[in-house]
């Protein structure tokens, strides 16, 4: 390989910027910009050639072939998604202890994963040990989310920081929840899932078109998310002490504290992915 070609790939390693500009100097940035994003980008064409797509003259060819080859790192990068053929896939798992969230390669999960920063043990979020389903639980007394096997559920299971009990029948009330200005802090403030507080008022056509999609959506996700509902007229002190000036509206709790608050009017799908975060 000649040298023109070797010294590039030696600085891709170490200094990525410094090789754009030893490029644009050799090729010219606006030649070498347009060939490059060529190559590394064309993934549409059903008649593509299984080689990179690259037709510079001689030595450009050889240089950004192995340009190419080095940023790739795997021999099928390219393929018609336009993403890595060998590329592992992860999940992103928050630690039980901490909260953390940690990437973790799915073929890992069950392969004692730890935390990194806590260094506690970390499964997957929808199964645990031995395939069986496990659910969050956040402790009223410490705030500490402890992870609970289905099997479990029914066997007395304490808070692994203060060892108060769980009480787990919390995680399956019938939902979605009436919320009061009277029962605010047991439903919502120590709830041991993170809430939905949905706030409407009869009078409001738009609330009441979307209460069917918030009875969906507290069905599905029993056992993950508690969900309430909140009549703003009835309840004047919550409306005032979260500023609810307008409805429909979301309000998303967790850990006692109000996380956000979205407009109301929001499809199912929608409201999942906004939770996933806290989850």
């Amino acid at each position: 390989m000649c040298p023109v070609t070797i010294l590039p790939i030696a600085i891709l390693d170490h200094d990525p910027l410094g090789l754009w500009f030893f490029l644009s100097s050799y090729f010219g940035s606006a030649y070498l910009f347009f060939h490059l994003s060529t190559a590394l980008c064309t993934t549409g064409e059903r008649n593509r050639p299984t080689a990179h797509p690259l037709t510079l003259p001689h030595p450009q060819n050889i240089l950004l072939n192995e340009l190419v080859k080095a940023c790739c790192k795997h021999e099928n990068c390219l393929k018609e998604s336009g993403e890595c053929m060998e590329q592992t896939a992860a999940e992103i798992v928050p630690c039980p202890r901490c909260g953390v969230k940690n990437r973790i390669p799915r073929e890992k999960i069950d392969s004692q994963a730890r935390c990194g920063k806590c260094s506690a043990l970390l499964q997957s979020e929808g199964k645990s040990n031995n395939g069986l389903a496990s659910y969050l639980f956040r402790c009223p007394e410490c705030r500490v989310r402890n992870r609970i096997l289905s099997d479990k559920i029914d066997s007395n299971p304490v808070c692994g920081r203060c060892k108060k009990p769980l009480k787990t029948e919390e995680l399956f009330l019938p939902q979605p929840i009436v919320i009061t200005d009277g029962n605010f802090e047991s439903r919502v403030s120590r709830s041991p899932l993170p809430v939905l507080v949905f706030a409407w008022a009869p009078w409001c056509p738009t609330c009441t078109a979307f209460l069917p999609v918030i009875g969906d959506f507290a069905r599905e996700s029993k056992g993950k998310v508690r969900v309430g509902k909140l009549n703003v007229d009835e309840n004047p002190g919550l409306s005032s002490t979260f500023s609810i000036l307008s409805v429909p509206q979301i309000l998303i709790f967790d850990g006692g504290e109000l996380k956000e608050t979205l407009p109301g009017a929001m499809q199912k799908h929608e409201i999942m992915m906004k939770m996933a975060r806290y989850l």
